[in-house]
């Protein structure tokens, strides 16, 4: 006997550690992020084709940080931002810094700190190097992201920051015209004329990604060789589509990590539909080549933000804005593509769709599904061909499973997910049941059967005392019959309504049985409804 209890205590020992390892594992990544929006123009002389002031860097800047901060990131942000970015990102205005060389040396000095730290406390660092404004395209090393006081070069970003940022995993993410000169992730731009083996071996060696194995781009470019804004979205539209794709709307497989085969896939689909050269993004995508498969982010872990559940495809192009008109997220998902994505907390959210439009006010890790909203057109004026061609185009593809998985098949160098393209994985937009009366009916037949309960227990003791104070036959033998019928009545009312309030409980904590609270809207296209899971 006591050896088997050495045994059940032994079980639980391991499951216990079993249980603390897997915690463990979850709170071994920790986010860092270095977000630089810089609108000022570069001043180059000798050159005929001067570039003037940009207009949104800072508020990419801005969306980025607050995107980082949701995931718990320590962000540094460094932009000056201007009165109607102050005004949108009011929490992030005492943050700013200037966007430096001086001030980036600083920042990078204090993360490399903070990545030792973390590694002797067994802490894997990951941090996102983010840029938006300028490049330059020159001869060579001339080529530069346009900084406050001086060009970021191709030889300080290789030279001097990359190598001290030693981080698990560096994803760099720029958004600027004549980026890809400056990172060249692959050997981009090469001639192969009379350039020998060992030549392109030693380039590819000082001037390509292939030094840091850790460190993979996401990099921005047009045809027109210019980073494009766009008012409607008051921030580069290449800059919109990557934090659409990282807050979910990319995450093919519903794990809650987004890859970079994923955000590439998604990328191609909300530009396919753009005609005009001038407007279409193409991206230049690089995983780390130590491990292909590498997250960008991680939308399983805690977050401080709030979550959109099930935000299904069968509601047509959806985009997504806060209280401010800051863009939080747009995408146009397959019929049955139905992904989590990760939204701001705390403020209200606009989630516009083919369906209408749908006010919420998400808190902090709360998890929503969303039904569909109340229909309200909205309009964006065209302004000329490439403006029509960029509202037309953008997210006029699907983007889901299927495309994913005929995007990855067409690229022999991308690492895929595990995607099903079945089209049964995903519920459609009327597919989970309500269950917004379930709870509460349990909770009111346990109260009403404990009640009778109460009241058949009280009658059943009456009887018992009667039964003990009479001496005639009679009376005795009524009040004995009556006290095992009400105990009897009871006992069963009794155990009905504890039933009744373990039901209740269940539908009430099970995570996929939540307590729904049902809100309906309609409009003269139909009656729509959100549920919301608290």
């Amino acid at each position: 006997m006591k050896s088997s209890a050495l045994a059940r205590l032994a079980q639980a020992l391991v499951v216990a550690v079993l249980l603390f390892a897997e915690h463990s594992a979850f709170a071994k990544t920790k986010y860092y992020g270095i977000a630089i929006g810089n609108n000022a123009a570069p001043a180059v002389s000798g050159r005929d084709d001067a570039l003037s002031a940009l207009q949104f860097a800072d508020d990419d800047a801005a969306s980025m940080t607050q995107f980082l901060d949701e995931l718990g990131a320590d962000t540094a942000l460094l932009t000056v931002m201007d009165a109607d970015t102050q005004r949108r990102f009011p929490s992030l205005a005492s943050r700013a810094q200037v966007p430096s060389l001086a001030e980036l040396r600083r920042v990078v000095a204090r993360d490399a700190a903070l990545f030792e730290q973390d590694r002797q406390a067994g802490v894997d660092p990951v941090l996102v190097l983010y840029f938006s404004g300028h490049g330059v395209q020159g001869a060579g090393e001339q080529s530069f992201l346009n900084m406050l006081d001086g060009p970021l070069t191709q030889a300080l970003l290789y030279d001097e920051f990359l190598p001290h940022l030693s981080a698990k995993y560096l994803h760099l993410i720029v958004d600027a015209c004549h980026a890809e000169s400056i990172v060249r992730p692959r050997d981009l731009n090469l001639s192969l004329s009379a350039v020998t083996a060992d030549d392109r071996a030693q380039y590819q060696a000082r001037w390509t990604l292939a030094r840091f194995p850790q460190v993979g781009a996401l990099i921005a470019s047009t045809a027109s060789a210019q980073a494009q804004e766009w008012d409607r979205y008051r921030q580069g539209v290449f800059t919109h589509e990557i934090l659409s794709g990282l807050r979910g709307a990319a995450d093919v497989n519903g794990d809650g990590r987004v890859e970079y085969s994923e955000l590439e896939a998604f990328l191609a689909a909300a530009n396919r539909g753009v005609q005009d050269e001038r407007a279409r993004a193409s991206v230049v995508v690089h995983a780390p080549t130590i491990n292909a498969r590498a997250a960008i982010v991680d939308l399983s872990s805690p977050r401080n933000g709030a979550t959109l559940a099930n935000l299904s495809g069968a509601l047509g192009r959806v985009y997504i804005e806060d209280d401010f008109g800051n863009p939080v997220l747009e995408m146009f998902g397959e019929t049955r593509f139905a992904p989590d994505v990760a939204v701001p907390a705390n403020r209200r959210l606009f989630v516009h769709s083919a369906l209408g439009e749908l006010a919420l006010r998400p808190r902090s890790g709360e998890r929503i599904v969303v039904r569909s909203g109340e229909f309200q057109h909205t309009s964006v004026a065209a302004r000329g061909a490439m403006e029509s061609s960029l509202l037309l185009g953008l997210y006029a593809t699907a983007f889901g499973p299927r495309y994913y998985q005929g995007y990855v098949d067409a690229r022999g160098d991308l690492v895929p997910v595990p995607a099903d393209t079945r089209g049964d994985a995903a519920p459609p937009l009327e597919g989970r049941p309500a269950r917004s009366i379930g709870a509460p009916i349990a909770f009111v037949s346990a109260g009403a059967l404990l009640v009778a309960s109460l009241g058949f227990g009280i009658d059943a003791a009456h009887a018992a005392h009667l039964y003990d104070s009479t001496s005639l036959e009679r009376p005795a033998s009524e009040a004995r019959a009556r006290f095992q019928r009400d105990r009897a009545i009871s006992l069963l009312a009794g155990g009905g309504g504890a039933i009744a309030a373990g039901v209740g409980l269940w539908l009430e904590l099970t995570p996929h049985s939540n307590n729904w609270t049902r809100l309906g809207f309609g409009s003269e296209l139909g009656e729509v409804s959100l549920q919301r899971a608290w």
